[in-house]
């Protein structure tokens, strides 16, 4: 679940989701919440 991952922890300032699972915009914009 994208939601979960700390993203700012982490210290990203990009992140590309390559998979091809999230393939409308509701589900991509989980990596944004």
């Amino acid at each position: 679940n994208p939601e979960e991952i700390p993203w700012g922890e982490a210290g990203a300032e990009y992140v590309i989701e390559s998979t091809g699972v999230f393939t409308d915009k509701d589900k991509a914009a989980a990596h944004l919440k």
